[in-house]
């Protein structure tokens, strides 16, 4: 359904986010609620920095 052209799918074959498990290890638990991926969490905050959104309400819509 995403174009072959779209900017989102170019930017993640450049961008690796495989650091980000390594350098956010120690701030994740193991008890209670599970956490959300950290690079589902950076790719999120890119978006909305990207898109000037600025409130968490129209991220997740």
């Amino acid at each position: 359904m995403v174009p072959a052209d779209n900017f989102y799918r170019s930017l993640l074959t450049e961008l690796n986010l495989h650091f980000l498990y390594k350098s956010t290890k120690h701030y994740y638990g193991k008890e209670g609620q599970e956490s959300i991926d950290p690079a589902v969490f950076f790719k999120i905050l890119l978006v909305g920095y990207l898109n000037n959104i600025n409130s968490d309400r129209q991220l997740c819509l």
